[in-house]
């Protein structure tokens, strides 16, 4: 080894590792059973390696580990069988455990680390002296590359694999690292508008886990269940309906002729183009969008409509591109729930309406804490539950904005939504340790409301 090694250093090893791991996450390896490591699968090797540094609820190692909850439950049957893993009631939330490493958990997770490294050296030991940092760099563009195409031709399908320690150096690029740099909440919003360019792009979730469905997960129920009129869709030209919604909130808007409507994060432009019809030619109906693709497609569906008082802008919700009281109603269907400043949002609103102005809005709240155990898995699998706050936190946003007479309209358990239009991922999201059907009923809440700028 010493002969076929010499021009590599520990660091270029343990990045070969980490690439190799992200790489069989990839490709699902990670879940197969005939592909081993020391004998052991790899998802049973990767199980050890997360679980070097510190317990970790099974939520969260599913997470990190990028397998379904099922499988690693399975998986970790196995290992407690050979006495490598414990579990133990988790102090902070006794309806969840953790789970770490035994002394021989240890041990063999030790032995995995050795076998993997000298199999990364024994690879960049066959790679011609001098070109080992370039042949790296290579292949962590070519793996952050393939993600980068998957998530824009299957948007979410990438979602599940999360991120590790090791994978946060390898897997990202100049452009990720400086927008996380700006913080949390910009990662947010930048990891949105990436994820609906390309459900602009491909005209809808075309392959990943909300298969046949967007963000909220309602195209499979059908957006006239929702409250649409189906003579409104009859006259949308193809695409413009992408199943993004979380509700009907048009339908309570009672748009005027010559009225001009403001709608918060348009997408396709479904809302917009049915509310230009609403206030007719001597009215106004203006998006806003912050992804370029979404605006591209709305502006397309507007011409093939034949509509021309249709007004598509670029920007974001917390800086509406909008002057101030020139709107006479303002809507938003399953977006505010997406933006980490909704104060601002709110601010926003009340700005640009004029005196007396309403606005009704379809939105995702929470009554009451999503279980620990559960929660990433569960904001992971249903992207407008992300950003979602608690309902009473919601309303008085609204209130404090100047936005007041807010009433509720429609209320629906959002997760039973979501499993009528995705029964198979719901399946599985309740397939996790430590998760039922009683721990999530009623907790996540589709709203549709209405309120006034006083």
């Amino acid at each position: 080894m010493t002969t076929t090694t010499s021009h590599t250093t520990d660091r270029q090893a343990r990045r070969l590792q980490a690439d190799i791991r992200a790489m069989m996450r990839r490709f699902s390896l990670a879940e197969r059973a005939d592909v081993s490591c020391c004998g052991m699968t790899v998802a049973q090797a990767a199980t050890l390696h997360a679980l070097q540094a510190k317990d970790l609820r099974l939520g969260e190692l599913a997470r990190r580990l990028g397998i379904a909850a099922s499988t690693l439950t399975r998986n970790l049957a196995r290992l407690e069988e050979r006495g490598l893993v414990h579990r133990v009631a988790d102090p902070g939330d006794r309806r969840a455990s953790r789970v770490g490493l035994t002394a021989a958990g240890q041990r063999a997770a030790g032995e995995v680390e050795r076998q993997e490294e000298s199999f990364a050296r024994a690879v960049l030991g066959e790679l011609p002296p001098g070109s080992v940092e370039q042949t790296l760099s290579a292949f962590s563009a070519l793996l952050a590359a393939i993600r980068r195409a998957t998530e824009a031709c299957c948007p979410g399908a990438c979602d599940h694999l999360g991120t590790d320690p090791d994978e946060e150096d390898r897997m990202d690029t100049p452009e990720t690292r400086e927008k996380l740099a700006l913080g949390d909440a910009e990662a947010v919003v930048s990891k949105v508008r990436e994820r609906y360019a390309g459900f602009a792009t491909a005209g809808s979730s075309c392959c990943g886990p909300a298969q046949g469905a967007g963000c909220c997960g309602t195209a499979g129920v059908g957006t006239a269940a929702l409250g649409y009129s189906q003579i409104d869709l009859d006259l949308l030209p193809e695409g413009a309906d992408l199943g993004l919604g979380c509700g009907a909130p048009l339908a309570h808007l009672d748009l005027q002729l010559g009225e001009t409507v403001l709608d918060l994060g348009s997408g396709a432009g479904i809302d917009v183009l049915i509310a230009a019809r609403r206030v007719g030619p001597g009215g106004r109906a203006i998006g806003v969008d912050m992804t370029p693709e979404m605006l591209a497609a709305a502006r397309a569906n507007a011409a093939a409509a034949g509509i021309s008082n249709a007004d598509f802008r670029s920007g974001r919700l917390e800086e509406l591109p909008v002057a101030d009281a020139s709107v006479d109603a303002v809507t938003s269907n399953c977006v505010i729930n997406l933006v980490p400043d909704k104060p601002a949002v709110f601010a926003e609103i009340a700005r640009v309406l004029r005196r007396g102005g309403r606005l009704v809005v379809s939105d995702i709240v929470l009554d009451g804490e999503l279980p620990a155990a559960v929660r990433e898995d569960l904001l992971a699998w249903v992207g407008c539950v992300a950003g979602a706050e608690r309902r009473e936190r919601y309303l008085a946003m609204l209130s404090a904005a100047g936005l007041g007479e807010i009433e509720v309209l429609r209320d629906v358990d959002y997760l039973e939504l979501s499993e009528r239009a995705a029964p198979g991922a719901f399946s599985r999201l309740l397939e996790g340790p430590g998760i039922d059907r009683d721990s999530l009923r009623g907790v996540v809440r589709s709203i549709t409301y209405r309120a006034k700028r006083r």
